[in-house]
C-alpha cells in the first residue's frame, strides 16, 4: 500500500543534486540510508577527522560521549551537512547569499558577549544609575560620526556592535604586540 506522502512525492519527483538520488528517495528508508551514507562519504573526503568522529558518534548512538565532545562533533559536522543539503536541493547560491546576510550580524553577538563577560562585571548597578545617558549618547554618536563613519550605513545596534568589535580587535592586537599600529586594526 502506497502512503499519501509517497504518492505526493512520486507526483512531484525530480533528480536531486546528489548523483543517483531523486526526491522520492527521501520517502524510502533504504534510499534515505543510502543518501546518508553519501553524506558521510563526502564528509570523509572533505574533512576526514570530522567524518571519522561523526561515524564513531553515530555508531555508538551518542552513548559514552561527554556532552561537550558530542556537541563539538555535531557542530563541526553541521556546516558540511548544510552544504550537502544545499547541493541536494540545488540552492547553493541562495544559501551563500543568506550566509552573507547572517555574517553581517556577527558583531552583535560579539558585542553581547563583551557586555556579558566584561562590562557587567566592571560596573555595579548603582554606578550605571548615576551615568548621564544623554551625555553618553551624544559622546557615542560623535565617536561614531568621526571615528567609525563606515558604520553609519548600519542601524544603531549593528553600528555600535561593529564599533565595539573593532575596538576589541585593536585591544587584542595591542596586548599581543605593543608595536601594532592601532589604525590598521580599526
Amino acid at each position: 500500500m502506497i502512503s499519501e506522502n509517497e504518492r505526493a512525492a512520486a507526483s512531484h519527483d525530480f533528480d536531486l543534486g546528489i548523483a543517483g538520488f531523486r526526491y522520492s528517495d527521501l520517502f524510502d528508508a533504504v534510499r534515505l540510508a543510502d543518501l546518508a551514507e553519501a553524506f558521510y562519504n563526502e564528509l570523509d573526503e572533505r574533512e576526514p577527522v570530522v567524518g571519522e568522529a561523526l561515524r564513531k558518534y553515530l555508531a555508538a548512538r551518542g552513548e559514552g560521549f561527554e556532552r561537550r565532545a558530542a556537541s563539538k562533533i555535531l557542530t563541526d559536522s553541521a556546516p558540511f551537512l548544510s552544504d550537502f543539503v544545499a547541493k541536494m536541493f540545488r540552492i547553493e547560491a541562495e544559501c551563500s547569499e543568506l550566509e552573507k546576510e547572517i555574517l553581517v550580524q556577527n558583531p552583535v553577538w560579539r558585542y553581547k558577549f563583551f557586555v556579558q563577560r566584561r562590562a557587567i562585571k566592571r560596573y555595579k548597578a548603582e554606578q550605571i544609575a548615576d551615568l548621564k545617558e544623554q551625555e553618553l549618547w551624544i559622546g557615542l554618536t560623535e565617536l561614531r560620526n568621526k571615528g567609525f563613519d563606515d558604520t553609519l550605513v548600519r542601524d544603531e545596534e549593528l553600528s555600535i556592535a561593529e564599533m565595539t568589535a573593532k575596538l576589541l580587535d585593536a585591544e587584542e592586537a595591542l596586548t599581543k604586540d605593543p608595536n601594532t599600529d592601532v589604525k590598521e586594526t580599526l
